[in-house]
């Protein structure tokens, strides 16, 4: 049984923007498509374990180090708890075939780990680039976070994305090829389905 596990750093109640309502709007889809879904995401206070209906879980990670001084020492922190709890679900549910979907760059250090020591299919879904959201800039934290994301890029086995403009600004800008990167419109309709279709086509080995 195909189960994604989608890992993201912001999910409802916790919302910081958009991406929370997309992660969102994709497991209601997935469970309207009788698709089992884990949600590992992360909150302030002790970890928690939700079991919402018999499609959807959601488990809450906690940051075991506090305070920081960036987001980057917040994200590769809290990337360790990520892994444990990810790893926990894996060997508990080993007779579910997983599929890694990591929205943005912050769990994408957790990703390539978890692909490389349990053979997970790794989906990079990308929101925005740090070329975006920090324009021009060449501080250290923005270098940081350009190569977390160059590499989620490189060491994931599909990239998804939302527009056909965010798939030429990849491939123009990183050693990406072409045909790696999903456009899927989360705008359109059965947009879960053909997302469902992808992780499918990956579990199976085979690159969308």
């Amino acid at each position: 049984m195909l189960t994604p596990l989608l890992l993201s750093w912001e999910y409802p109640p916790r919302i910081v923007g958009d991406m929370a309502y997309y992660v969102e709007s994709l497991t209601e889809e997935l469970n309207r498509a009788k698709t089992s879904v884990s949600v590992v995401t992360c909150r302030d206070s002790t970890g928690k374990y939700e079991r919402r209906s018999d499609l959807l879980e959601i488990y809450w990670a906690s940051n075991p180090v506090d305070p920081h001084v960036s987001v980057l020492t917040w994200c590769l922190t809290l990337n360790a708890e990520i892994e444990r709890i990810v790893s926990d679900i894996i060997y508990d549910k080993k007779d579910a075939t997983h599929v890694l979907d990591i929205q943005d760059w912050h769990f994408v250090p957790a990703g390539v780990s978890l692909k490389r020591a349990h053979g997970l299919p790794f989906i990079l879904t990308v929101h925005s680039l740090e070329e975006q959201r920090s324009p021009g800039s060449s501080g250290a934290l923005s270098s940081c976070i350009r190569g977390i994301e160059t590499m989620g890029l490189i060491e994931s086995d599909l990239v998804l994305v939302k527009t056909d403009q965010m798939k030429a600004l990849i491939t123009e800008g990183y050693e990406v090829q072409k045909d790696k990167i999903v456009v899927v419109s989360n705008n359109g309709p059965n947009w879960g389905r053909r997302i469902l279709a992808v992780y499918r086509e990956v579990a199976r080995g085979r690159r969308a």
